[in-house]
């Protein structure tokens, strides 16, 4: 994902991985938490969006760690992207590289939030809010990052498998398509989810609208 650079707010190791933190991810994070409806349910998303992307993106240094080579995690305005450092990967490695994040995400999260919402075993509001928050993070947008969206997972994706198709501009392809999914999902999103999430994925949208009347992308 697109990186927008911002004031540090923590960098710390996970293992050997280095992880940065901007300022503009807590931001984005409270934002998007401002419908919440009280204090402690506001942090508690802003806890469990960290929790969850970090995740995400751990699945990716794991298997990019795997192919060998160095990784390292910078969470920003966007969301998170995982660096990687070594050798070229191949088409196929790459792909489970790319498919690592949201897989990992949902086995570790998002499902037993749902597991747990299905079950009617929370009695208290609060939790029965915080466990849902973490089934749509952990779950919804791990989903959404698998559609073909540059420059989400998916996007990614289907760009490496678009490249073996002779004489395809397989980003530009991708980008055309990246328009019609962000609009349809934008629409979906503000009828069921709400306005900010809209237009965040209406943002991605329009950063590919834009590259297309530029030449040669």
């Amino acid at each position: 994902m697109p990186v927008v650079s911002g004031a540090r707010v923590a960098e710390f190791n996970l293992g050997s991985v280095p992880v940065r933190i901007e300022f503009p991810f807590l931001l984005v994070a409270v934002l998007t938490g401002a419908r919440a409806g009280s204090v402690l349910l506001l942090l508690a998303w802003v806890v469990v969006v960290f929790v969850s992307i970090l995740i995400h993106e751990l699945g990716h240094a794991v298997a990019g760690r795997a192919y060998g080579g160095q990784v390292r995690i910078l969470l920003h305005g966007m969301g998170g992207l995982t660096y990687r450092t070594g050798r070229y990967l191949t088409d196929a490695e790459d792909i489970v590289v790319s498919l690592a994040g949201s897989i990992t995400q949902i086995l570790v999260l998002g499902l037993p939030a749902l597991f747990l919402l299905r079950t009617d075993a929370i009695d208290s509001f609060t939790l029965h809010a915080i466990v849902s928050d973490v089934a749509w993070v952990s779950f919804g947008w791990a989903i959404i990052n698998l559609l073909p969206l540059l420059p989400f997972d998916g996007g990614n994706i289907a760009v490496t498998l678009l490249r073996r198709v002779n004489g395809v501009d397989a980003v530009r392809v991708v980008r055309v398509i990246s328009v019609g999914v962000a609009l349809g999902v934008a629409l979906w999103a503000y009828h069921a989810v709400g306005p900010l999430t809209s237009l965040w994925v209406l943002f991605f949208g329009a950063l590919n609208a834009v590259a297309l009347t530029k030449k040669g992308t």
